[in-house]
This record gives C-alpha cells, sequence and structure tokens, in this order.
C-alpha cells in the first residue's frame, strides 16, 4: 500500500498537478521569509478572511490591511466588463468588511474608494 501511494504521489508530482492536500496549504517558506502578501492576497475575498486573520496576526500584518485588501479585490473585480454585466457590487456586500476596519482614517478613505467605484444609482446618490 505505501509503495502504491507513493507511486500515486510521484506521478501526480511529475504530471505538473498537485495532490488535494497540497493546493489547500499555504506555502509555509514564502509566507515567513518572503512578501506574505504575495502568498495571502490572492487566497483574500468575503468568504476566506476571517480564516486568515489569525496566520496575519502571527506574521505581524495588521487586521485592516487584509479587509482593505479584500474590498480592492472585490471593486477591481466589479471594474471587469463581465462583472459589470453580472449586476456587480452593491455597497451592502461590501458593508459587513468596512465595518470591522478599526483606524477612522482607513475606514473613511476605504470608503471613498467604494463610493468612487459604484455605478451611478440610488446607493451612490443616498
Amino acid at each position: 500500500a505505501a509503495k502504491a501511494a507513493a507511486t500515486s504521489t510521484s506521478s501526480t508530482m511529475m504530471s505538473g498537478g498537485l495532490a488535494s492536500k497540497e493546493r489547500a496549504r499555504l506555502p509555509f517558506h514564502h509566507l515567513v521569509s518572503g512578501d506574505p502578501w504575495k502568498v495571502l492576497r490572492p487566497e483574500l475575498n468575503i468568504h476566506s478572511v476571517a480564516k486568515l486573520l489569525p496566520v496575519g496576526k502571527l506574521l505581524n500584518l495588521a487586521a485592516d490591511d487584509f479587509y482593505i485588501t479584500v474590498i480592492e479585490r472585490i471593486m477591481a473585480e466589479t471594474q471587469n466588463k463581465d462583472a459589470k454585466q453580472k449586476g456587480g457590487v452593491c455597497f451592502a456586500d461590501l458593508q459587513p468588511v468596512l465595518t470591522r476596519i478599526t483606524n477612522p482614517e482607513t475606514a473613511i478613505m476605504t470608503t471613498k474608494l467604494i463610493a468612487d467605484g459604484l455605478p451611478l444609482g440610488g446607493e451612490k446618490i443616498a
């Protein structure tokens, strides 16, 4: 059985794919000795931010930076033509993340970023 597992692992590695455990884990050495944002930024979204905050705390990264990154990613995705056709994002989608920002100046700056990115409509006028 061990030989079959080793063969399976080596064939997975040779084919260029990763086993499911390796795809679900973050690369430790890149987080600790490299730029952790290169690893964390692609993984951050509105659903993963709560799971990744403890990792950021261990790396001495500010929680506000996580929330700002999530909002920036969502706003960048709405600038995509496909997202605009699907209806985009509204302020109510981002409000739960925005309210977690603790620094008032950062919260105001991020709110302005959201307001500038929203299309003209009822939410932007109100």
